[in-house]
């Protein structure tokens, strides 16, 4: 067992010998090589700024936040370039729709956000330059979401009228 206090830690994503835990201003990383002795390697810090989960495709890292500021918290997407895991670098952020971002699923060059009672289709082609290319609210407005898992995927050809799965 080891502490994640004082970032309070809300998700947490493995690759490899190495583990990412999103929190509060801060992304730590542990390496897990050796299971029951985890250690702290690193802490990546993010000034106001809460990270809720996290996903890894490759040697990128796209967290799912909010940025807080006086007037209030916004939802954010942020892509973090962990090639090394001691000098991680954010490389592209996105806002989406809420005051939160609770959780995220990567599929192909989407990243579905769930953000409060939004969900956002985030186009990540380019992770430099993320881009929402489409949203979906809930049935009811006092609904709210956390977490997503995507099933299956298809996508509609606007110009050749085919779905491709």
């Amino acid at each position: 067992m080891i502490s994640t206090a004082p970032w309070r830690s809300h998700g947490m994503v493995a690759q490899g010998n190495l583990a990412y835990a999103s929190g509060f201003e801060s992304i730590l990383v542990f390496d897990i090589s050796e299971p029951l002795d985890p250690v702290l390697i690193n802490r990546h810090e993010l000034k106001a700024r809460m990270c809720c989960n996290a996903a890894i495709r490759e040697n990128l890292l796209f967290s799912a936040g909010s940025d807080y500021a006086p007037e209030g918290s916004a939802g954010i997407l942020s892509v973090f370039d962990i090639t090394n895991p001691l000098h991680i670098r954010k490389i592209g952020e996105t806002p989406t729709i809420g005051r939160t971002s609770w959780n995220l699923a990567v599929v192909d060059d989407f990243v579905y956000v769930v953000s409060d009672n939004t969900i956002s289709a985030v186009e990540i082609a380019n992770p430099e330059r993320p881009t929402v290319r489409g949203l979906c609210g809930p049935s009811g407005a006092s609904m709210v979401y956390e977490s997503i898992e995507v099933i299956g995927s298809s996508v509609w050809d606007m110009k050749g009228g085919r779905e491709y799965e």
